[in-house]
């Protein structure tokens, strides 16, 4: 079972594993204790950016990247869940790849995804973030070593 951040209610399944997929600025420690005591067991939390002015531009909410980061940390900090950073990569970012890895170390998350741009949605509206065709394939074969 999978939450996000527009989700209001958690509904436990009989052999599910809830999670929590969002953009992390409401995880305090206090809510990601009482998640985790209703049986929430991962997070995943999206960062768009190491570079705070990148991710907030992103997010379109100045400050975002503190409050994000901040969650994470939270996150981290709780025992008996499981962390993981979410990273959508752009034009503007996909440079940022070593550093948002050494970021997520540092931070001491178990897990760091990337995932490709989408343009759907509220993307729809800065689709030109999308990574150039040659510029993805180049991008995913250094991923996967090919």
């Amino acid at each position: 079972m999978r939450t996000t951040s527009g989700s209001r209610s958690l509904r436990l399944e009989q052999g599910a594993v809830p999670l929590n997929c969002d953009h992390g600025t409401l995880l305090t420690k206090d809510v990601v204790r009482r998640l985790r005591d209703a049986g929430v067991e991962y997070f995943e939390i999206s960062l768009d950016s190491v570079d705070p002015a990148k991710h907030d531009a992103f997010r379109g909410v100045i400050g975002a990247w503190e409050r994000t980061v901040a969650g994470i940390k939270n996150v981290v900090a709780q025992d008996g869940v499981f962390s993981c950073i979410a990273n959508t990569i752009t034009n503007e970012n996909y440079r940022e790849l070593d550093a948002l890895v050494e970021f997520s170390r540092k931070l001491g998350v178990n897990r760091t995804l990337i995932f490709n741009f989408i343009p759907v949605g509220r993307g729809a509206d800065i689709i030109d973030m999308d990574l150039p065709r040659m510029r993805a394939s180049t991008f995913c074969s250094r991923c996967t070593g090919t």
